[in-house]
């Protein structure tokens, strides 16, 4: 007797920015692991920022710009590094995580399978509902249609009024926290459950989602995300080895509270260093310098291996002042075992409890 087997399909379709960049503004990570297997190689061969853009006859802010993912190294310009430093060019993709590639914005606009990955949507969105319903099995094969960002969530709600005859179940990921403006997609018989992160964030939703519908998640951290994966960070940044050092790990949003931390860290007059992961140093050294702290923070800009900097932290610091349903980095810092200190904003009382 032949058995069914059950299919999830998870349609993502957020918006792209420009430049390659993330939904959220972000660099490509792609681009930022490149840019840190160039500074690594750099680094290994002692030669300064300076050296390295007199020999490709750049500036050095060019060259912090490439070691921070921030602009993307063009082929023949990485080329020109790979002869420069003496490495083949697939030296700055070797070693790259999956989940690198998959966070690539060029990536993030498709559908995909637990049986397949379909690169894209067609170009035409008219087509877009008869290409998710060729993904299905059988009608009476069981289907989960899994919805993430607010497009998506959209057009599922509407798409699933049609998919009523099957055996399906349209679901819904939340992770952001604020009062949606359109109630309808929350409505929608076609749509079983909404899966917010967090219970400030299902309170977010609770004025026009029914409670039968809502199912929190939390975020779970996998274990390759806290494994540190180089020993002699300290060293790296010039900091002594009984230094106590505050972590933060984020991006440049002022939203993020980048600045009142900065205000905070210089009137504390701590005896104490700021390694802020993520902050781009060409926005933020001027105010260290103003702060009189620059010698006292270490920026590092954008970066995939977040544990080998959270490893040598003494205290993990998220001053965000934007309403973080259920932050990662925080969590990530909780599972490597350090105190936190944070803004009471969003779910993050949630995690700390």
């Amino acid at each position: 007797m032949s058995k069914n087997h059950s299919r999830t399909v998870s349609i993502d379709t957020p918006s792209h920015s420009s430049r390659g960049r993330t939904p959220e503004g972000e660099p490509n990570p792609v681009d930022v692991y490149v840019g840190s297997r160039l500074r690594l190689r750099r680094t290994v061969l002692n030669l300064s920022q300076e050296k390295l853009a007199a020999l490709a006859g750049l500036t050095f802010q060019q060259i912090q710009k490439y070691e921070h993912g921030m602009n993307c190294i063009g082929a023949s310009r990485l080329y020109d590094f790979a002869q420069i430093l003496d490495v083949p060019v697939s030296f700055f993709f070797a070693e790259m995580p999956e989940e690198v590639a998959q966070r690539s914005p060029r990536r993030y606009s498709g559908v995909s399978c637990c049986e397949s990955d379909v690169p894209q949507l067609p170009e035409d969105p008219a087509q877009h509902c008869t290409y998710v319903e060729s993904l299905f099995p059988s009608p009476d094969t069981p289907t989960i249609v899994h919805a993430f960002h607010n497009k998506a969530v959209k057009r599922v709600a509407w798409w699933g009024l049609f998919w009523r005859n099957r055996k399906l179940a349209c679901v819904a990921h939340r992770g952001v926290i604020y009062r949606p403006g359109n109630p309808l997609p929350y409505l929608s018989p076609s749509m079983r459950a909404f899966l917010p992160n967090s219970e400030a964030c299902a309170r977010a939703i609770s004025w026009c989602c029914p409670k039968h519908k809502i199912h929190v998640i939390p975020n779970g951290i996998p274990d390759d995300r806290v494994i540190p994966t180089r020993p002699a960070v300290k060293q790296e940044l010039d900091i002594p080895e009984q230094a106590l050092i505050f972590t933060y790990v984020g991006n440049n949003n002022p939203a993020k509270g980048i600045e009142p931390l900065l205000k905070a860290f210089s009137s504390a007059r701590l005896d104490a260093y700021l390694v802020m992961v993520g902050a781009n140093p060409d926005l933020w050294l001027p105010l260290c310098d103003t702060l009189g702290i620059r010698e006292k923070v270490r920026l590092i800009g954008q970066t995939e291996r977040v544990s080998d900097y959270l490893q040598i932290a003494d205290a993990f610091v998220f001053p965000s002042k934007n309403m973080d349903s259920a932050p990662n980095t925080l969590l990530e810092a909780i599972r490597m075992g350090l105190p936190v200190v944070a803004a009471t904003v969003g779910g993050v009382p949630e995690i700390q409890q």
